[in-house]
Parts: structure tokens; C-alpha cells; sequence
């Protein structure tokens, strides 16, 4: 994931988060959840948890993107430790974890926001098991703008995964979250990260340079992006 694992103001208060509907009776609005707080138009990816949102899409046959719970850690921790010499080189993140209970503390420190629909952050499932994580960073709501980042499993590389899952978000955040702009930023040496905005048909903007200091030394970052109606004509 551009960012990690680390993989939303909207000034119209009656929109004011877009944030997930039932996908069943069962999951119907309780007294003080989210809408309560002016949450409404909750998007058909998510389920309902406790007051917050818990986002899951099946993106397609034995691929799936669900939101990364507090049981997740230890197998996001392994996968990372088995990717650690694929990861270091291109996210900063992945030097800082060093166990378990590090990626823990992250799942633990982002709930919130994920449970409000400022953030989110899935694990890739592939068929069956956690093979990498994509999400998307805080919403800039007065410009309508996120980004999103992504990493996987090295051994699942070449087979369209993560361009997939990142349809399914790019719908989400436009069709469902009504974002007008979505970034994606990669070192612009990791050519395989950066595929996938160019199949997307996002635009190259430029180079944000030294935009991340990296295991090896800073990084030169590619900057892409794609518009609500380029997106709409992709």
C-alpha cells in the first residue's frame, strides 16, 4: 500500500459523511448510532457493527475486501514479515512494524475513524486468506479528495489483483462516498505499484520529489489522479 497498511468537511451538513446502508433488515439504524450524527445514504458495501460501519465487498470469485479487525493482526504481521524485503524498500511503515501487537495498535487506532467513514482499511482476502490490504486515507471533505493505498502478497503479483480491488474502491469512493477527486501516490521506481493507476486510466501529474524517506533513502513519488467524470468514462 502506497502509505501502508495506514492503509473523510463536506460543507452540505445533510450529506455530511456518506457512509454505508444495511445491506439487510438486520442491520437497521439503532438510537444513537451514526445517524443520530447525521450519517445517512450508507453505502451497500458495509455492514452495520455496534453503532459504526464495517466495510466488506466481494470484489470477485474468491476475492474479497474486508475491513481489518483486531483478529487480523497476527496475519497481517506474518504476511508482512514473509513481503518484509519486497515492502521495506518502497513504504516507510513497514520497518516500524515489528511484531503483532504493532499492527494491533494500528487496527485499534484506526477504528474510529473507519467505524465514522473518514477512513477505510481492508485486508485482501484471496480465497480464503489475507493476502495483502488496501484502504484510503483521511477524506478531504471540503475538496472531496482521498487517495488511496494498497500492498500485496509478492507471490500474487501479475494476476490483476490489486487493479481489481482498486475498481471496487474507486466505485465505492465515487458511486457511494460522492468524492470528486481520488489519488494514488508510488515511489517511481516501483514500477509494478505504479501499473496500476495507468490501467485505471488515471492521469501522471508529476513527481512529488523526496516525497517519503524510505529504508533505503528518499523517495521520488509519482503523483496520479482521476476525476469523478473521468472515472465515470473509464
Amino acid at each position: 500500500m502506497r502509505g501502508g497498511a495506514k492503509f473523510l468537511h463536506h460543507g452540505i451538513k445533510r450529506q455530511q459523511r456518506y457512509v454505508a446502508e444495511a445491506i439487510t433488515e438486520e442491520w437497521r439504524m439503532a438510537p444513537g448510532s451514526c445517524e443520530g450524527q447525521g450519517i445517512r445514504n450508507l453505502p451497500r458495501a458495509c455492514l452495520r457493527v455496534g453503532g459504526g460501519v464495517m466495510f466488506r465487498r466481494i470484489v470477485a470469485s474468491g476475492l474479497e475486501l474486508r475491513q481489518l479487525e483486531q483478529r487480523d493482526a497476527s496475519a497481517i504481521y506474518a504476511l508482512v514479515e514473509r513481503n518484509r524485503a519486497h515492502l521495506d524498500p518502497w513504504l516507510p511503515w513497514v520497518r516500524n512494524t515489528k511484531d503483532s501487537d504493532d499492527v494491533l495498535e494500528f487496527i485499534r487506532q484506526v477504528a474510529p475513524r473507519c467505524a465514522s467513514g473518514d477512513e477505510m482499511h481492508a485486508a485482501i482476502w484471496k480465497d480464503g486468506e489475507i493476502a495483502g490490504s488496501i484502504g484510503h486515507h483521511p477524506v478531504d471533505w471540503t475538496g472531496r479528495s482521498s487517495a488511496i493505498g494498497y500492498w500485496l502478497d509478492a507471490k500474487l503479483q501479475g494476476q490483476g489483483i490489486v487493479t481489481r480491488c482498486c475498481h471496487t474502491v474507486l466505485d465505492y469512493l465515487f458511486d457511494e462516498m460522492h468524492l470528486h477527486r481520488v489519488e494514488i501516490r508510488c515511489a517511481i521506481g516501483n514500477t509494478r505499484s505504479c501499473s496500476v493507476p495507468k490501467r485505471l486510466g488515471f492521469v501522471r501529474e508529476g513527481v512529488l520529489r523526496h516525497g517519503e524517506f524510505g529504508s533505503q533513502g528518499w523517495l521520488d513519488l509519482a503523483v496520479w489522479s482521476i476525476l469523478e467524470h473521468e472515472w465515470r468514462k473509464h
